[in-house]
């Protein structure tokens, strides 16, 4: 009989901590599952051993209380519940004036009723509602997995070597010589170079918050031939993960209803990218931080240890874990919010350099040649000079240390720029924003009570083979749309955004 007893009770906790486990894993499985394209593994591991210690921790004292891991286990899954979603659950209610509100007082009176019942309720009941909770956990797993099991196995096979004819590269540092790296082809068709620089204000959005004039640099790249746009503006958003993945689609792609990390598998092998293999290209990309679909491309750089919206990071958004990783954690990292360390400037500078070698493939394309740089988007890296900037400064002028930012990146771009029409003057040069500056600027405060409108203004330059393209006030995607329709005879409609 004894024995029999310590059976039921070896079992019951079993279930018990299985369920603690079960809790702690579906958010987690739940995010990698929705993102298997962008997700990296190795991202995945970090985040499972914080959640592990966070819930054996808590476990630890809520037991030390209780004195019995069934109820232990059963007031545990939803502390947990409430901990590693409670920013999740905010987001339903969307206004996030009240949400918080709403969510905070539901969650305390959720852990009091669990509390409660845990004291009522006999051990066995609550044991079968501990079973009852982890099978239902895994149920919602295999429906998640279900969907996503076929593009983890593309996932798998667009890695392998075979995959295409060029090398992959994934996870890499820069390649030294990028040109030893591919073959010579022969097309009728010129090189394309595509380069988003997040953040850049456009004309009237850098004159309205910044009272800044960037004529000086728009007519300098009008000079090297580009044809230059000052009032084109990417209507649908003034958020990157919208904009970008709608820019390389043609189209309105995003779905605002959708969850905003889905967001980004609209990036995985976007039309953009079938086009040109279509039309004979090879594909290369530079992104910093780690931005891009890089399993289609001969060559890559990314630094993906840079980028901070990895599936961990969006995990971590989801739960209130997300204010101790912003409010702690990532300003110890990066000085601040809006300042960078030196090896943010370093990776930065490392990329566009990388960047530089494509012009060196003009007798190896046609190629594809596809650039996505933070910058100027925060945090702030270097003044026009090339010195840092720091956090103290960044505090005291967000606005003058903006506008340095944006010189600097000037210099690089009209550099980059140059130097690909030195070696490929037959080229096609795309260089535009996908949005402008959002940050808080001046003390008026402008930025926050003043409609999208100006905050979606773009920089929008275009070099098409040295020759005139009209451009102005068009939109990102049509602007890709009048490029594409000019050069290779398509008749591709332009997209008009319903709001």
């Amino acid at each position: 009989m004894k024995e029999s007893k310590i059976k039921t009770e070896n079992k019951e906790r079993i279930v018990a901590l299985f369920s603690i486990l079960t809790t702690t894993v579906y958010p987690i499985f739940f995010m990698y599952f929705k993102n298997i394209f962008e997700a990296r593994e190795r991202h995945l591991i970090v985040i499972t051993l914080v959640y592990l210690v966070i819930s054996a921790f808590a476990t630890i004292i809520l037991y030390l209380f209780k004195k019995n891991m069934v109820r232990t286990a059963f007031i545990a899954n939803m502390v947990l519940t409430i901990l590693y979603n409670f920013e999740f659950f905010v987001s339903l209610f969307g206004a996030k004036t009240y949400s918080y509100i709403i969510c905070s007082v539901l969650s305390i009176a959720g852990i009091i009723l669990i509390i409660y019942l845990s004291k009522i309720l006999l051990p066995d009941t609550i044991h079968k509602l501990n079973g009852i909770w982890a099978f239902t956990i895994i149920v919602l797993l295999v429906m998640d997995f279900i969907p996503a099991a076929p593009h983890m196995k593309e996932k798998l096979v667009s890695q392998l070597p075979s995959a295409q004819s060029g090398e992959i590269v994934t996870d890499t540092p820069a390649v030294t010589d990028p040109v030893q790296n591919l073959e010579e082809t022969e097309s009728d068709h010129p090189n394309v170079y595509l380069m988003i620089f997040d953040e850049y204000g456009g004309y009237e959005n850098l004159l309205r918050y910044y009272d800044f004039d960037n004529s000086d640099f728009l007519s300098k790249m009008e000079d090297l031939g580009f044809n230059v746009s000052k009032s084109s503006f990417n209507v649908e958003s003034i958020s990157t993960i919208t904009n970008v993945p709608n820019l390389f689609n043609l189209d309105y792609v995003v779905d605002h209803k959708e969850e905003e990390a889905t967001y980004l598998t609209y990036l995985r092998n976007p039309y953009i990218y079938r086009f040109f293999k279509e039309h004979g290209y090879t594909i290369n990309t530079t992104s910093y931080p780690a931005f891009l679909d890089d399993t289609q491309s001969a060559l890559s750089y990314d630094n993906r240890e840079l980028y901070e919206d990895t599936v961990g990071y969006f995990i971590l958004k989801n739960s209130l874990l997300i204010h101790v990783y912003d409010g702690l954690i990532a300003p110890n990292m990066n000085g601040s919010e809006f300042s960078s360390n030196d090896n943010t400037g370093t990776y930065l500078i490392e990329a566009m350099n990388f960047y530089k070698g494509f012009s060196k493939l003009n007798d190896k394309g046609p190629n594809f040649n596809l650039g996505y740089f933070s910058c100027p988007h925060i945090p702030l890296c270097f003044k026009s000079d090339g010195t840092p900037i720091s956090a103290k400064e960044v505090e005291e002028d967000f606005a003058y240390c903006y506008i340095e930012y944006l010189k600097w990146a000037n210099i690089q771009i009209k550099d980059i720029a140059s130097g690909i029409i030195a070696d490929d003057p037959e080229s096609i040069i795309i260089i535009m924003s996908d949005h402008g500056s959002r940050t808080l600027v001046n003390d008026e405060d402008k930025s926050l009570t003043d409609p999208d409108h100006y905050k979606e203004n773009i920089l929008n330059c275009v070099y098409m083979k040295g020759e005139d393209l009209d451009i102005e006030g068009l939109t990102g995607i049509n602007t890709l749309i009048t490029v594409l329709n000019t050069e290779y005879d398509t008749d591709i409609p332009f997209k008009e955004y319903k709001k």
